[in-house]
């Protein structure tokens, strides 16, 4: 950084009540962040998978071809919140989706515990 550039940047930072804290407090959350994020990812190996989730596992291995809609009451939730489990189950590499979408069927790939 040159003479000027730095002049000007301390110049601004009279400003603020200490640049050198905001900076370090930025630091700070990235690096909880970046920690939070690993320790989340590790927790999931195996696969951790809630009770509901397990239930559309159990559900899927006697029907792969049954549907968000029929699932849902059967386990007493919402449409929404079955699709959004089977995206969860897919993004952590559970399920399979095989086909279209009314005609496929579903491919458990991992045992949900």
């Amino acid at each position: 950084m040159g003479y000027h550039r730095y002049r000007r940047f301390m110049t601004n930072c009279r400003n603020i009540v200490d640049c050198g804290i905001s900076i370090y407090v930025v630091s700070d959350v990235v690096s909880n962040v970046a920690s939070d994020v690993t320790s989340d990812v590790t927790s999931l190996s195996p696969v951790q998978l809630i009770d509901r989730q397990k239930k559309i596992c159990e559900l899927i291995k006697g029907n792969p071809h049954m549907s968000a809609s029929e699932m849902s009451p059967v386990l007493s939730v919402a449409i929404r919140t079955v699709r959004r489990d089977l995206v969860l189950l897919q993004k952590m590499g559970v399920l399979i989706r095989e086909g279209n979408t009314s005609a496929g069927r579903w491919v458990i790939v991992q045992n949900g515990r």
